[in-house]
């Protein structure tokens, strides 16, 4: 019951599915809303959205998906099934959508990025974030990655991840902790 009432539906069902494919040296990213099992969530057939639907977006957007990287703080199996799929997916839980990610979490999503960017076998597929409704938590982690794998400014970062997907990092306390990391790298 926890994992149901931590999704507003409606906010999920407004959200767009994939988002725009961000490239950044390497680093070919897509963000996502975290896709839901229909049956575990009542989710009405007009605003299904399973993980076959995101392979599918995720592909017409401009590359095929490697990792599906879910930030929720619920392991993925209990959210969607992904089988009779070659993509990778990755639990890396993240506790709350208002709060900013453990270091050690987002110390093995750039390792886990790396890896896999450097991987020649990659070399056109896609890295895919998900988070609840795919803004604040992703964001954050992509926007992160950025500043801190290409050193590049935060509002550098802030505005190519608003630029995949509008209108970006809602939460303000998420921007300030990354223009504050970007202080830091700065000096």
């Amino acid at each position: 019951a926890k994992m149901k009432e931590w999704i507003d539906l409606a906010t999920w069902s407004s959200s767009p599915g994939v988002g725009r494919l961000l490239e950044c040296g390497m680093a070919r990213l897509l963000v996502s809303k975290t896709p839901l099992r229909s049956s575990t969530f009542n989710v009405p057939p007009a605003q299904k959205y399973e993980f076959d639907d995101l392979e599918t977006q995720a592909n017409q957007k401009g590359g095929k998906v490697g990792i599906v990287v879910n930030l929720t703080p619920f392991p993925s199996k209990m959210l969607y099934t992904a089988i009779d799929t070659e993509v990778v997916v990755a639990d890396f839980m993240c506790e709350e959508e208002d709060k900013e990610p453990q270091e050690k979490v987002f110390k093995l999503f750039r390792k886990t990025l790396n890896m896999f960017f450097e991987n020649p076998k990659n070399e056109k597929k896609s890295v895919c974030v998900c988070c609840t409704y795919g803004y604040d938590i992703a964001g954050y982690m992509i926007a992160r990655y950025l500043l801190e794998e290409y050193t590049i400014y935060s509002a550098q970062a802030l505005t190519k991840f608003a630029g995949v997907r509008p209108p970006g990092v809602k939460s303000t306390m998420l921007r300030t902790k990354l223009k504050d990391r970007s202080d830091k790298v700065e000096k």
